[in-house]
């Protein structure tokens, strides 16, 4: 390779190319080392090492890379369901939706799920009767009803704003913003009374009602569909 392709000291362990060259052939090493053969031996008779007794030992940095680089435009679909409910900085978030996008081949999709803020707010708040201990721990802003979250909370809650506001940082195309659970949670009690064709066209009507953005805030958990770019 010539020019700005040029393999370098400083660039091998971020070339992608490199990592896999040098992967294959430790391996075909290890496994030449596991077959009886005079290939490694100076006396010229055939002996060989156990898989068992092979201790490969790796430069930190290498094996990190490969860990890193390798994995990288790996899956068709990625699922990032639960850790951006347990996040709380503006880092953290950021981290997490780059590495999934990362694993992500071109063209990939990625369904990232939330905890909505409103949502908790009505079914845990008001309707579980904690509104008034939630302001006491300074949990809500009592004039925008922004919630706020710490670690200790365990969950971090979000509105749509917040979901489009880390989504813009992304190189990806924004497919769909849905709703998982709808007004479900808020009446649960009530769907376990349902019979059967009462149920069935409760499912109906959250299926035909779930990407409604007037509607969204309602329920407990989103989801966010993108495409990672080419």
């Amino acid at each position: 390779l010539t020019g700005a392709n040029k393999l370098t000291v400083a660039k091998c362990l971020t070339d992608t190319d490199f990592l896999k060259y040098a992967s294959r052939e430790i391996a075909l090493y290890a496994d030449r080392m596991a077959s009886l053969s005079t290939l490694f031996n100076i006396g010229g008779k055939e002996r060989f090492t156990p898989r068992e007794m092979l201790h490969i030992v790796l430069l930190s940095d290498f094996a990190q890379s490969t860990k890193t680089y390798l994995e990288s435009d790996t899956y068709h679909i990625t699922l990032l369901l639960g850790p951006m409910y347990h996040l709380f900085t503006e880092e953290e978030k950021q981290k997490a939706l780059s590495e999934a996008i990362r694993i992500t081949k071109k063209g990939g999709i990625i369904f990232t799920a939330y905890c909505m803020g409103d949502a908790s707010i009505l079914s845990y708040g008001f309707r579980g009767g904690q509104i008034h201990s939630l302001v006491e721990k300074c949990m809500l802003d009592t004039e925008t009803f922004d919630t706020f979250s710490e670690p200790l909370d365990i969950f971090e809650l979000y509105r749509t704003e917040d979901i489009e506001a880390l989504r813009s940082h992304l190189n990806v195309k924004h497919l769909h913003l849905l709703s998982t659970d709808g007004y479900a949670n808020h009446i649960r009690e009530l769907l376990e009374t349902m019979d059967d064709e009462t149920y069935n066209l409760f499912i109906k009507y959250h299926l035909a009602t779930c990407e409604r953005q007037d509607m969204l805030g309602y329920s407990n958990h989103t989801l966010d569909i993108f495409r990672k770019e080419e």
